[in-house]
């Protein structure tokens, strides 16, 4: 899977997360906060990990291999 794709999924989940908050503050209910915290908060963070992570873990495909790797594959 390429970057984009994974950044393109990790952005629908941070807004999926972000609209699920703005839902949850629409109606007067205690139970909102619950939602809000519960659903929203947690969507979003997994979208901002996996957005870091998709940075992290990607490597350009130009980019020199050290002799590390290069003796590590077969």
């Amino acid at each position: 899977m390429n970057i984009e794709t994974k950044l393109r999924r990790a952005g629908f989940m941070v807004a999926a997360g972000l609209l699920l908050q703005f839902l949850s503050l629409l109606p007067l209910h205690p139970l909102a906060f619950i939602a809000f915290v519960g659903f929203g908060v947690p969507i979003m963070l997994i979208g901002v990990a996996y957005y870091v992570f998709s940075l992290l873990s990607h490597t350009h495909p130009d980019a020199p291999v050290s002799p590390a790797t290069r003796a590590g594959q077969s």
